[in-house]
Protein backbone atom coordinates (compact mmCIF):
# COMPACT_ATOMS: atom_id res chain seq x y z
CA UNK A 1 0.00 0.00 0.00
CA UNK A 2 1.35 3.44 -0.92
CA UNK A 3 0.66 6.50 1.14
CA UNK A 4 -0.95 9.69 -0.09
CA UNK A 5 -1.31 13.20 1.24
CA UNK A 6 -3.82 13.79 4.03
CA UNK A 7 -4.38 17.41 2.95
CA UNK A 8 -6.85 16.48 0.21
CA UNK A 9 -10.06 14.43 0.49
CA UNK A 10 -9.82 10.70 -0.13
CA UNK A 11 -12.08 8.88 -2.56
CA UNK A 12 -12.34 5.09 -2.26
CA UNK A 13 -12.82 3.24 -5.55
CA UNK A 14 -13.59 -0.47 -5.79
CA UNK A 15 -10.98 -2.18 -8.00
CA UNK A 16 -11.14 -5.75 -6.72
CA UNK A 17 -12.11 -7.01 -10.18
CA UNK A 18 -8.71 -6.08 -11.63
CA UNK A 19 -6.61 -9.21 -12.21
CA UNK A 20 -3.41 -10.02 -14.10
CA UNK A 21 -5.35 -10.57 -17.35
CA UNK A 22 -7.95 -7.80 -17.23
CA UNK A 23 -11.22 -7.87 -19.13
CA UNK A 24 -14.65 -6.26 -18.94
CA UNK A 25 -15.12 -4.42 -15.67
CA UNK A 26 -11.42 -4.64 -14.84
CA UNK A 27 -10.45 -2.90 -18.07
CA UNK A 28 -12.97 -0.17 -17.31
CA UNK A 29 -11.52 0.45 -13.85
CA UNK A 30 -7.96 0.42 -15.24
CA UNK A 31 -9.01 3.10 -17.73
CA UNK A 32 -10.51 5.11 -14.87
CA UNK A 33 -7.18 4.92 -13.05
CA UNK A 34 -5.36 5.93 -16.23
CA UNK A 35 -7.75 8.86 -16.73
CA UNK A 36 -7.18 10.02 -13.15
CA UNK A 37 -3.46 9.58 -13.78
CA UNK A 38 -3.83 12.06 -16.64
CA UNK A 39 -5.23 14.63 -14.19
CA UNK A 40 -2.38 13.87 -11.79
CA UNK A 41 0.26 14.41 -14.48
CA UNK A 42 -1.38 17.72 -15.38
CA UNK A 43 -1.30 18.81 -11.74
CA UNK A 44 -5.07 19.31 -11.51
CA UNK A 45 -5.98 16.39 -9.23
CA UNK A 46 -7.51 17.90 -6.09
CA UNK A 47 -8.55 14.66 -4.40
CA UNK A 48 -6.74 11.48 -3.40
CA UNK A 49 -7.99 8.21 -4.98
CA UNK A 50 -7.62 5.00 -2.96
CA UNK A 51 -8.24 1.83 -4.97
CA UNK A 52 -9.61 -1.18 -3.06
CA UNK A 53 -7.78 -4.14 -4.60
CA UNK A 54 -7.44 -7.91 -4.43
CA UNK A 55 -4.20 -9.74 -3.70
CA UNK A 56 -3.34 -10.54 -7.34
CA UNK A 57 -3.57 -7.12 -8.96
CA UNK A 58 -0.66 -5.53 -10.81
CA UNK A 59 0.61 -2.37 -9.16
CA UNK A 60 1.09 -0.61 -12.49
CA UNK A 61 -2.66 -0.79 -13.12
CA UNK A 62 -3.20 2.08 -10.66
CA UNK A 63 -0.56 4.56 -11.84
CA UNK A 64 1.03 5.16 -8.45
CA UNK A 65 -2.20 5.80 -6.60
CA UNK A 66 -2.76 4.43 -3.11
CA UNK A 67 -4.17 0.91 -2.90
CA UNK A 68 -5.88 -0.84 -0.01
CA UNK A 69 -6.21 -4.62 -0.02
CA UNK A 70 -9.61 -6.14 0.69
CA UNK A 71 -9.64 -9.93 1.03
CA UNK A 72 -13.31 -10.32 0.08
CA UNK A 73 -13.63 -11.50 -3.54
CA UNK A 74 -15.45 -9.31 -6.00
CA UNK A 75 -19.24 -9.96 -5.88
CA UNK A 76 -19.17 -12.13 -2.76
CA UNK A 77 -21.15 -12.14 0.48
CA UNK A 78 -17.96 -11.25 2.36
CA UNK A 79 -17.77 -7.87 0.64
CA UNK A 80 -20.95 -6.79 2.45
CA UNK A 81 -18.95 -6.87 5.68
CA UNK A 82 -15.36 -6.26 4.64
CA UNK A 83 -15.83 -3.24 2.37
CA UNK A 84 -17.65 -1.18 5.08
CA UNK A 85 -14.83 -2.14 7.47
CA UNK A 86 -12.25 -0.96 4.95
CA UNK A 87 -14.14 2.28 4.39
CA UNK A 88 -14.15 2.98 8.12
CA UNK A 89 -10.36 2.60 8.18
CA UNK A 90 -9.77 4.67 5.04
CA UNK A 91 -12.34 7.31 6.03
CA UNK A 92 -12.97 8.61 2.49
CA UNK A 93 -15.23 11.48 1.54
CA UNK A 94 -17.22 8.93 -0.48
CA UNK A 95 -17.05 5.46 -2.01
CA UNK A 96 -17.38 4.74 -5.75
CA UNK A 97 -18.56 1.31 -6.88
CA UNK A 98 -17.80 1.33 -10.65
CA UNK A 99 -19.86 -1.84 -11.22
CA UNK A 100 -23.10 -3.32 -9.90
CA UNK A 101 -21.33 -4.47 -6.70
CA UNK A 102 -23.61 -3.21 -3.92
CA UNK A 103 -23.54 -2.77 -0.16
CA UNK A 104 -26.25 -3.07 2.48
CA UNK A 105 -24.47 -0.45 4.57
CA UNK A 106 -21.76 2.15 3.99
CA UNK A 107 -20.18 4.44 6.59
CA UNK A 108 -19.75 7.15 3.95
CA UNK A 109 -21.73 8.53 0.98
CA UNK A 110 -21.72 6.34 -2.11
CA UNK A 111 -21.61 6.71 -5.89
CA UNK A 112 -22.34 3.80 -8.23
CA UNK A 113 -21.87 3.13 -11.94
CA UNK A 114 -24.36 0.70 -13.51
CA UNK A 115 -23.31 -0.02 -17.08
CA UNK A 116 -26.50 -1.75 -18.20
CA UNK A 117 -29.34 -4.04 -17.13
CA UNK A 118 -27.94 -7.09 -18.91
CA UNK A 119 -28.36 -9.43 -15.95
CA UNK A 120 -31.91 -8.25 -15.42
CA UNK A 121 -32.71 -8.84 -19.10
CA UNK A 122 -30.78 -12.08 -19.72
CA UNK A 123 -29.70 -13.33 -16.29
CA UNK A 124 -30.81 -16.23 -14.13
CA UNK A 125 -33.14 -15.90 -11.17
CA UNK A 126 -30.29 -15.24 -8.73
CA UNK A 127 -28.98 -12.37 -10.82
CA UNK A 128 -32.45 -10.90 -11.24
CA UNK A 129 -33.06 -11.19 -7.49
CA UNK A 130 -29.76 -9.41 -6.85
CA UNK A 131 -30.72 -6.54 -9.14
CA UNK A 132 -34.21 -6.14 -7.74
CA UNK A 133 -33.45 -6.44 -4.03
CA UNK A 134 -29.81 -5.39 -3.49
CA UNK A 135 -28.67 -3.29 -6.43
CA UNK A 136 -31.90 -1.26 -6.55
CA UNK A 137 -31.65 -0.53 -2.82
CA UNK A 138 -27.98 0.50 -3.09
CA UNK A 139 -28.73 2.82 -6.01
CA UNK A 140 -31.55 4.47 -4.07
CA UNK A 141 -29.24 5.07 -1.11
CA UNK A 142 -26.40 6.39 -3.29
CA UNK A 143 -25.93 10.09 -3.90
CA UNK A 144 -25.41 9.68 -7.65
CA UNK A 145 -25.87 7.08 -10.38
CA UNK A 146 -23.58 6.93 -13.44
CA UNK A 147 -23.89 4.96 -16.66
CA UNK A 148 -22.20 4.69 -20.09
CA UNK A 149 -24.77 5.73 -22.68
CA UNK A 150 -28.04 7.51 -23.28
CA UNK A 151 -29.60 4.11 -24.00
CA UNK A 152 -28.65 2.81 -20.54
CA UNK A 153 -29.64 6.11 -18.95
CA UNK A 154 -33.17 5.80 -20.34
CA UNK A 155 -33.40 2.11 -19.43
CA UNK A 156 -32.21 2.70 -15.86
CA UNK A 157 -34.58 5.63 -15.37
CA UNK A 158 -37.53 3.50 -16.45
CA UNK A 159 -36.50 0.59 -14.21
CA UNK A 160 -35.94 2.81 -11.18
CA UNK A 161 -38.92 5.11 -11.87
CA UNK A 162 -36.70 8.18 -11.71
CA UNK A 163 -35.90 11.13 -13.95
CA UNK A 164 -33.10 10.79 -16.50
CA UNK A 165 -31.77 14.09 -15.12
CA UNK A 166 -30.83 12.18 -11.95
CA UNK A 167 -28.46 9.92 -13.90
CA UNK A 168 -25.17 11.12 -15.37
CA UNK A 169 -23.36 9.67 -18.37
CA UNK A 170 -19.63 9.01 -18.07
CA UNK A 171 -18.32 8.18 -21.54
CA UNK A 172 -16.12 5.14 -21.92
CA UNK A 173 -12.48 5.65 -22.93
CA UNK A 174 -10.05 3.91 -25.25
CA UNK A 175 -6.73 2.84 -23.86
CA UNK A 176 -3.68 4.83 -24.94
CA UNK A 177 -2.49 2.01 -27.20
CA UNK A 178 -5.29 2.82 -29.64
CA UNK A 179 -3.77 6.25 -30.29
CA UNK A 180 -1.19 4.54 -32.52
CA UNK A 181 -1.28 1.64 -34.96
CA UNK A 182 0.52 -1.64 -34.42
CA UNK A 183 3.83 -1.53 -36.25
CA UNK A 184 4.25 -3.62 -39.39
CA UNK A 185 6.77 -5.90 -37.68
CA UNK A 186 4.54 -6.48 -34.63
CA UNK A 187 1.52 -7.04 -36.87
CA UNK A 188 3.33 -9.63 -38.96
CA UNK A 189 4.61 -11.35 -35.81
CA UNK A 190 1.10 -11.69 -34.35
CA UNK A 191 -0.47 -12.84 -37.62
CA UNK A 192 2.33 -15.36 -38.16
CA UNK A 193 1.76 -16.73 -34.65
CA UNK A 194 -1.87 -17.47 -35.56
CA UNK A 195 -0.99 -18.62 -39.09
CA UNK A 196 -2.93 -15.73 -40.64
CA UNK A 197 -2.29 -13.26 -43.44
CA UNK A 198 -3.27 -9.61 -43.36
CA UNK A 199 -6.71 -9.03 -44.86
CA UNK A 200 -7.42 -12.74 -45.27
CA UNK A 201 -9.62 -13.38 -42.21
CA UNK A 202 -12.61 -12.01 -40.30
CA UNK A 203 -12.41 -11.27 -36.58
CA UNK A 204 -14.99 -11.24 -33.78
CA UNK A 205 -13.88 -10.32 -30.26
CA UNK A 206 -16.65 -11.20 -27.80
CA UNK A 207 -17.69 -13.63 -25.08
CA UNK A 208 -20.11 -16.54 -24.85
CA UNK A 209 -22.93 -14.76 -23.00
CA UNK A 210 -26.38 -15.07 -24.63
CA UNK A 211 -26.78 -11.38 -25.41
CA UNK A 212 -23.65 -11.46 -27.59
CA UNK A 213 -25.70 -13.35 -30.20
CA UNK A 214 -22.77 -15.37 -31.53
CA UNK A 215 -24.96 -18.27 -32.66
CA UNK A 216 -26.65 -16.01 -35.22
CA UNK A 217 -23.30 -14.78 -36.49
CA UNK A 218 -21.92 -18.30 -36.88
CA UNK A 219 -25.13 -19.42 -38.60
CA UNK A 220 -24.68 -16.59 -41.09
CA UNK A 221 -21.05 -17.52 -41.54
CA UNK A 222 -22.05 -21.13 -42.21
CA UNK A 223 -24.33 -19.99 -45.05
CA UNK A 224 -21.55 -17.79 -46.45
CA UNK A 225 -18.90 -20.53 -46.37
CA UNK A 226 -21.14 -23.00 -48.26
CA UNK A 227 -21.18 -20.73 -51.28
CA UNK A 228 -19.07 -21.83 -54.24
CA UNK A 229 -16.71 -18.86 -53.99
CA UNK A 230 -13.62 -19.20 -51.75
CA UNK A 231 -14.29 -18.05 -48.20
CA UNK A 232 -12.17 -16.44 -45.51
CA UNK A 233 -11.93 -17.93 -41.99
CA UNK A 234 -13.70 -16.38 -39.03
CA UNK A 235 -11.40 -15.88 -36.03
CA UNK A 236 -13.12 -15.89 -32.63
CA UNK A 237 -11.95 -15.90 -29.03
CA UNK A 238 -14.93 -18.00 -27.87
CA UNK A 239 -14.23 -21.77 -27.90
CA UNK A 240 -17.89 -22.85 -28.07
CA UNK A 241 -17.93 -22.37 -31.86
CA UNK A 242 -14.45 -23.61 -32.72
CA UNK A 243 -15.81 -26.94 -33.99
CA UNK A 244 -17.71 -25.17 -36.78
CA UNK A 245 -15.95 -25.50 -40.12
CA UNK A 246 -14.08 -22.31 -40.96
CA UNK A 247 -14.27 -20.88 -37.43
CA UNK A 248 -10.87 -20.68 -35.74
CA UNK A 249 -10.49 -20.23 -31.99
CA UNK A 250 -7.72 -18.03 -30.55
CA UNK A 251 -7.17 -18.40 -26.82
CA UNK A 252 -6.27 -15.82 -24.16
CA UNK A 253 -5.40 -12.92 -26.42
CA UNK A 254 -3.05 -10.28 -25.08
CA UNK A 255 -3.91 -6.61 -25.61
CA UNK A 256 -1.34 -6.39 -28.40
CA UNK A 257 -2.69 -9.50 -30.13
CA UNK A 258 -6.29 -8.25 -30.03
CA UNK A 259 -5.20 -4.85 -31.35
CA UNK A 260 -3.23 -6.50 -34.17
CA UNK A 261 -6.09 -8.83 -35.11
CA UNK A 262 -8.44 -5.84 -35.35
CA UNK A 263 -5.96 -4.01 -37.53
CA UNK A 264 -5.22 -6.89 -39.88
CA UNK A 265 -8.77 -8.17 -40.43
CA UNK A 266 -10.69 -7.96 -43.69
CA UNK A 267 -13.62 -6.95 -41.46
CA UNK A 268 -14.63 -7.17 -37.79
CA UNK A 269 -18.07 -8.44 -36.73
CA UNK A 270 -20.15 -7.52 -33.66
CA UNK A 271 -23.60 -9.19 -33.58
CA UNK A 272 -24.84 -8.29 -30.06
CA UNK A 273 -28.52 -8.33 -29.22
CA UNK A 274 -27.93 -6.04 -26.25
CA UNK A 275 -25.18 -3.81 -24.88
CA UNK A 276 -24.96 -0.98 -22.43
CA UNK A 277 -22.28 0.53 -24.61
CA UNK A 278 -20.15 -1.94 -26.62
CA UNK A 279 -16.50 -0.85 -26.77
CA UNK A 280 -14.94 -3.45 -29.17
CA UNK A 281 -16.65 -2.00 -32.30
CA UNK A 282 -15.19 1.41 -31.43
CA UNK A 283 -11.77 -0.17 -30.92
CA UNK A 284 -11.97 -1.95 -34.27
CA UNK A 285 -13.06 1.24 -36.01
CA UNK A 286 -10.14 3.30 -34.67
CA UNK A 287 -7.82 0.49 -35.82
CA UNK A 288 -9.05 1.16 -39.35
CA UNK A 289 -10.94 -2.09 -39.87
CA UNK A 290 -14.23 -2.24 -41.79
CA UNK A 291 -16.88 -3.08 -39.19
CA UNK A 292 -20.13 -5.04 -39.41
CA UNK A 293 -22.31 -4.25 -36.42
CA UNK A 294 -25.76 -5.18 -35.14
CA UNK A 295 -28.20 -2.28 -35.38
CA UNK A 296 -28.98 -1.72 -31.71
CA UNK A 297 -29.27 1.72 -30.02
CA UNK A 298 -25.97 1.64 -28.07
CA UNK A 299 -23.98 0.81 -31.22
CA UNK A 300 -25.74 3.55 -33.18
CA UNK A 301 -24.97 5.96 -30.34
CA UNK A 302 -21.28 5.08 -29.88
CA UNK A 303 -20.46 4.92 -33.61
CA UNK A 304 -22.22 8.16 -34.53
CA UNK A 305 -18.95 9.70 -35.75
CA UNK A 306 -18.87 7.28 -38.69
CA UNK A 307 -20.58 8.08 -41.98
CA UNK A 308 -23.19 5.62 -43.31
CA UNK A 309 -20.63 4.34 -45.82
CA UNK A 310 -18.12 3.51 -43.07
CA UNK A 311 -20.25 0.99 -41.20
CA UNK A 312 -22.27 -2.03 -42.28
CA UNK A 313 -25.41 -2.44 -40.16
CA UNK A 314 -27.19 -5.80 -39.77
CA UNK A 315 -30.35 -6.52 -37.80
CA UNK A 316 -29.14 -8.79 -34.96
CA UNK A 317 -31.35 -11.82 -35.70
CA UNK A 318 -31.10 -11.59 -39.51
CA UNK A 319 -28.94 -14.63 -40.28
CA UNK A 320 -29.13 -14.01 -44.03
CA UNK A 321 -28.04 -10.44 -43.35
CA UNK A 322 -24.89 -11.66 -41.60
CA UNK A 323 -24.21 -14.06 -44.49
CA UNK A 324 -24.52 -11.20 -47.02
CA UNK A 325 -22.18 -9.04 -44.95
CA UNK A 326 -19.52 -11.78 -44.98
CA UNK A 327 -19.86 -12.01 -48.75
CA UNK A 328 -19.66 -8.23 -49.22
CA UNK A 329 -16.55 -8.04 -47.04
CA UNK A 330 -14.91 -10.86 -49.02
CA UNK A 331 -15.60 -8.95 -52.24
CA UNK A 332 -14.01 -5.80 -50.80
CA UNK A 333 -17.30 -3.90 -50.79
CA UNK A 334 -17.01 -2.57 -47.22
CA UNK A 335 -15.34 0.76 -46.54
CA UNK A 336 -13.00 1.27 -43.60
CA UNK A 337 -13.45 4.35 -41.38
CA UNK A 338 -11.58 7.37 -42.68
CA UNK A 339 -8.72 8.96 -40.72
CA UNK A 340 -11.04 11.89 -39.94
CA UNK A 341 -13.74 9.60 -38.52
CA UNK A 342 -11.19 7.66 -36.51
CA UNK A 343 -9.84 10.93 -35.07
CA UNK A 344 -13.36 11.92 -33.98
CA UNK A 345 -13.79 8.62 -32.15
CA UNK A 346 -10.37 8.95 -30.50
CA UNK A 347 -11.25 12.44 -29.30
CA UNK A 348 -14.70 11.52 -27.99
CA UNK A 349 -13.47 8.45 -26.14
CA UNK A 350 -10.13 9.80 -24.94
CA UNK A 351 -8.70 9.19 -21.49
CA UNK A 352 -8.26 12.95 -21.13
CA UNK A 353 -11.99 13.51 -21.64
CA UNK A 354 -12.85 10.69 -19.23
CA UNK A 355 -10.53 12.21 -16.63
CA UNK A 356 -12.14 15.62 -17.00
CA UNK A 357 -15.60 14.07 -16.63
CA UNK A 358 -14.53 12.14 -13.52
CA UNK A 359 -13.12 15.35 -12.08
CA UNK A 360 -16.49 17.11 -12.49
CA UNK A 361 -18.43 14.15 -11.08
CA UNK A 362 -16.14 13.68 -8.08
CA UNK A 363 -16.14 17.44 -7.42
CA UNK A 364 -19.95 17.30 -7.37
CA UNK A 365 -19.84 14.44 -4.86
CA UNK A 366 -17.37 16.32 -2.66
CA UNK A 367 -19.59 19.41 -2.66
CA UNK A 368 -22.58 17.27 -1.65
CA UNK A 369 -20.54 16.05 1.30
CA UNK A 370 -19.87 19.60 2.41
CA UNK A 371 -23.55 20.51 2.65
Amino acid sequence: MTNGSSSVPKIAIDARMVFERPHGFSRYVCRMAQALGFLKSRGTLHFHPVFLTNESHRGEDFFGFETYRVRAPFLSLRELIEIPRALKKISPAFYHSPTFSSLLYSPCPTLITVHDLNHLQFGNWKQKFYYEFLLRRFIQKSKLLLTDSQFSRTELAQWLDMSEDEIRILDQALEDRFQTTVSDSELMKVLSHFNLRQGDYFFCLSNAKPHKNLAALVAGFDIYRQQKAPFLPLIMNVPAFSDAHGVQFVEKLTDLEAHALFQGARACFFPSLYEGFGLPPVEAAVCGAPIVVSRIPPHVESLGALSPEEIRWVEPKNIQGWARAFHEATQGQLKAPSPESRAKLLDRFSLARMGESLDRIYDYMLKIGET
